[in-house]
């Protein structure tokens, strides 16, 4: 999709994004935020925070181990 300029990939089990962005070159960067941060997207112009982003998120308790992954698999 060349038109599409950022994205984020939200954790639901702990306050972290993961921020990709093309440069102004067209690659891809990426950079992960945790506890706190300021993201600026492009497409609409605006900036979120974590804060934000986590607001009436209920997290686990610190040291609560995160869901063991589901496996698909093909029958």
């Amino acid at each position: 999709m060349p038109t599409l300029r950022a994205y984020l990939l939200v954790e639901q089990h702990r306050k972290r994004v993961t921020h990709h962005w093309r440069d102004a070159a067209g690659r891809w960067q990426s950079t992960d935020l945790s506890g706190s941060g300021v993201i600026s997207l492009p497409c609409p112009e605006t900036e979120l925070t974590l804060d934000q982003i986590y607001e009436d998120v209920e997290m686990p308790p610190l040291g609560v181990a995160e869901p063991e992954a589901v496996e698909a698999y093909d029958e």
